[in-house]
């Protein structure tokens, strides 16, 4: 199941302080960055998935895990 506890559970504790919280609604579920933070590689500061993804079996929960990481590697300040 895709839910804020498990994506709660990937977070790294050595990058849980850039993480202002972790939210979900019936089709999504996000990461959102605290404030003065993105993701590097983009400019995004909320990690989004659909959860239709992982229902339809599109993805795997390792899949999503790896985009996450991956995601949260590229953090860095605005203006860094």
């Amino acid at each position: 199941m895709l839910n804020i506890k498990r994506i709660e559970s990937w977070i790294p504790k050595k990058l849980s302080h850039l993480v202002e919280k972790v939210d979900e609604d019936s089709e999504v579920v996000e990461v959102i960055l605290n404030e003065g933070y993105h993701n590097n590689a983009n400019a995004e500061t909320v990690w989004v998935y659909g959860k239709f993804h992982y229902e339809s079996g599109e993805s795997s929960l390792k899949d999503i895990k790896e985009d996450l990481r991956q995601w949260l590697d590229n953090i860095t300040l605005i203006n860094d």
